[in-house]
């Protein structure tokens, strides 16, 4: 059953208004006794009676004082039996003598009851031409005989007694349709609140703006009648998109999804700006509808604003906000033309005011929940760098150390983990972790991937410049090979990598290796948060330990550089005097030229001859 609109509602007020003046009227009992008193006294008659059916189907007998009413009624019965039918002259019965009278002699017992001799009589019709509504009589204790006069004073009684009868029948009528009319409205009006209870329950379990649609668009249209429902929210940029519709086809809800009215929010600050619906007829007049709704009650209205929408009938236009914050708009469509009651509009606001509050609801607990999500982020970010401290501070080889750091992120930070070292211009890769094997083996491949025939790996690139690198996700398209980036994406796409971050390990201004993190297309992908957690991961600070270990290379290497010179009458000569000389080869230390029997890894000192360099490689 639909929302009851106003022209029942009116029926009813109007309606109850007839029914109390009727009631202000005197009782038909008390008129009826009158008229048997009045028509009983005008024709000197010893006695009358008046029998109607009433609204049940009974025959109710009214009687003057000295009348058996038993017996009126068995006579009025035989008397309404030969009542005249529909076109037959409704003249009175006049009986001189009723233990003659063939249709009343069957009745000896209630004829001898009544004490009457004579009898008039005059059957009741109402206006409407139905059959008799019921009989009147006047009883004379003699033989009378009716003058003229007498039977036209008789006949303006029966018909001042039909119209009463026929106003207490139309008062009856009356009430019952007022109460059967007042029955169909609170059961409207409750299946209305069941409705909008419903709604109001749903719209409290929405956690997002998609669910808040989504429970207005199924829920609200049955409540407020609707056939057509559109949900237009406000973007950043203040412009309004399409979120969801229902009742339209695909190419209304394409033509539909930026909507032909408008929504003032200010550009940039979202929900948080003014509201203002324009349709193109009010921005033609120079009228500005400030956060209320549009009524369209007219077909040629509807087409003006939505063309797109024109075998509508009836269209409401609501802005969603809650306390100035504009969230969009609700677009509601009638199939028929209606002129919208104060029940219903009151219902349509409440529909629209209850969706903005579940929206802002929506708002609200996003963002609690990312809130409360990068709080979680933060916690576990400070429990992994104070586990990697502790792990840090009890071992005193970095290569060892760094492996269990990988461990301890697999499975919080990454889904796969893999150390390289660098040492003497040779990677070596130390550890590869994994948080599921089977599906995750070829993910760190893309570390030897070269975006460019003869460019450098992602590996190599990062050893040289000493900084980190992160992959945030793939964004080009599929098959998209024109620039290294793209190739690069595609590759990762290949592997299933969905974000990658390498990060050097770097102490005391020397690159000791990579630390490379992946996750898979199904994990969240790494933000600038995460790498910075990387970047403290293999922060210098936490290789404490790389002191002793360079001290030890450096000794091995000047005993190694003894040897060379026992062997060799020239030797590079930052190898001996550039501490006594004042000055320092930066590659010496790390590097070693073919003069002096050492490879070199990225260039020889300023002392080695340049044709003696051997080419970098890994």
């Amino acid at each position: 059953m639909n929302v009851p609109g106003k022209n029942v509602g009116a029926a009813v007020d109007r309606m109850s208004r007839a029914l109390e003046r009727l009631s202000a009227a005197p009782p038909v009992v008390a008129v009826l006794e009158e008229l048997l008193c009045q028509a009983s006294a005008t024709l000197g008659a010893s006695g009358a009676f008046l029998c109607w059916w009433g609204g049940t189907g009974d025959l109710s007998t009214l009687t003057t004082h000295g009348v058996d009413a038993e017996a009126a009624t068995l006579c009025a019965q035989r008397l309404l039996a030969q009542a005249p039918g529909p076109g037959e002259p409704r003249l009175p019965r006049v009986v001189e003598d009723v233990s003659r009278d063939a249709l009343l002699a069957s009745e000896p017992d209630a004829l001898l009851r009544l004490g009457a001799t004579a009898l008039l009589s005059q059957p009741l019709f109402f206006a409407s031409g139905l059959g008799a509504a019921g009989v009147l009589g006047v009883l004379f204790r003699e033989a009378w005989r009716p003058r003229e006069e007498d039977l036209r004073r008789f006949g303006l009684s029966v018909k001042l007694a039909a119209l009463a009868l026929e106003r207490e029948r139309m008062a009856e009528t009356l009430r019952q349709s007022v109460l059967s009319a007042r029955a169909e409205v609170e059961e409207s009006e409750v299946l209305r609140l069941r409705r909008f209870q419903a709604v109001t329950e749903a719209l409290g379990g929405a956690l997002s703006s998609d669910e808040v649609a989504r429970v207005v668009l199924e829920q609200g249209l049955p409540a407020v009648g609707a056939g057509v429902g559109l949900v237009h929210l406000v973007e950043p940029d203040g412009t309004l998109a399409l979120k969801a519709g229902l009742g339209v086809s695909n190419a209304q809800r394409d033509a539909l999804r930026v909507p032909p009215w408008r929504s003032g929010g200010v550009p940039g600050h979202g929900a948080g700006g003014p509201v203002r619906l324009e349709t193109p007829a009010a921005a033609r007049d120079g009228v500005s509808v400030q956060g209320a709704p549009v009524w369209l009650e007219t077909p040629a209205e509807v087409r003006d604003v939505v063309p797109t929408l024109g075998a509508l009938r009836a269209l409401v236009l609501l802005p969603l906000q809650v306390e100035g914050h504009a969230f969009g708009t609700l677009c509601l469509g009638f199939s028929e033309a209606r002129r919208f009651s104060v029940l219903e509009r009151a219902s349509i606001t409440g529909l629209g005011h209850a969706c903005g509050q579940a929206l802002e609801r929506a708002r609200l607990y996003a963002r609690e929940r990312t809130a409360r999500l990068q709080a979680e982020a933060a916690g576990q970010r400070l429990r992994l760098l104070a586990d990697a401290s502790a792990l840090v501070s009890a071992s005193l080889d970095w290569e060892e150390t760094v492996a269990g750091v990988a461990r301890l992120a697999l499975g919080h930070f990454a889904d796969g983990c893999a150390v390289d070292s660098y040492e003497d211009g040779v990677v070596r890769r130390l550890a590869v972790l994994y948080e599921n094997p089977q599906s995750a083996p070829r993910g760190l491949e893309l570390l030897r991937f070269a975006p460019q025939e003869g460019s450098p790996t992602l590996l190599a690139e990062v050893l040289a410049s000493g900084r980190p690198w992160m992959m945030a996700r793939p964004t080009a398209e599929p098959g998209d090979t024109r620039t290294a980036a793209a190739r690069l994406y595609a590759a990762a796409r290949e592997l299933g990598v969905g974000s990658l971050i390498l990060t050097p390990l770097v102490a005391r201004q020397r690159t000791l290796g990579v630390l490379t993190f992946m996750r898979s297309e199904t994990s969240a992908p790494f933000d600038i948060p995460d790498l910075s957690l990387a970047e403290e991961l293999a922060g210098a600070r936490r290789w404490p330990s790389t002191t002793r270990t360079c001290s030890a290379r450096r000794a091995r290497r000047r005993r190694r550089a003894g040897a060379g010179r026992r062997g060799s009458t020239s030797w590079c000569r930052s190898a001996t005097s550039s501490r006594r000389r004042g000055w320092t080869c930066p590659w010496c230390w790390r590097c070693w030229c073919a003069r002096c029997r050492r490879r070199s890894v990225t260039r020889a000192c300023s002392n080695c001859s340049p044709r003696t360099r051997r080419a970098w490689s890994w």
